[in-house]
């Protein structure tokens, strides 16, 4: 007669075998449920930091209930000025950040011969606006190696300028 086996189930993994499949799964379910959250909750918060901005900054509550009474007048939502922090400071010679004259449009139009980025303003939008801001420093500073233009400096490019035909 066969001795019956005590407390084995057949179908079981046995003890001490490693059952790494169930915990890889886990996690990869744990970290999409995680990074779908992230990503939900992220937009929220953009799509309110928006809203925000238009309103002009007055803080934003979903609840807030809305007025239907036609006696009641709301207020007229204004968006303030765009502020930049760029101010024309000078406009003579030697040309440095926050010159504003013609000197600088040359420089601007000789940067642009190396295609640097000088934004989009000016009249053909494409940064040759005649203010000695942050980005005609920036490529001033990595074309030229300088930050400061002598007139001699700005004549010279505007020979330049000339010879090429630009």
């Amino acid at each position: 007669m066969k001795k019956a086996s005590v407390g084995k189930m057949p179908n079981m993994p046995k003890k001490g075998k490693n059952n790494t499949t169930g915990i890889i799964i886990g996690v990869t379910v744990l970290v999409a449920v995680g990074g779908a959250a992230y990503w939900y909750f992220n937009r929220k918060k953009k799509e309110e930091d928006q809203l925000e901005l238009v309103i002009g900054g007055a803080p934003v509550s979903r609840n807030t209930p809305r007025r239907t009474n036609p006696n009641i007048s709301t207020p007229t939502i204004t968006t303030p000025p765009r502020r930049t922090r760029f101010r024309c400071t000078n406009s003579g010679y030697p040309l440095a950040y926050g010159t504003c004259n013609e000197g600088v449009k040359v420089l601007q139009r000789y940067l642009k011969i190396y295609n640097e980025d000088l934004g989009a303003t000016g009249p053909g939008k494409d940064g040759v606006d005649g203010m000695f801001g942050s980005k005609t420093a920036r490529a001033a500073k990595k074309r030229l190696n300088k930050v400061s233009f002598t007139q001699k400096d700005i004549e010279g490019m505007k020979s330049s300028l000339k010879m090429m035909k630009r």
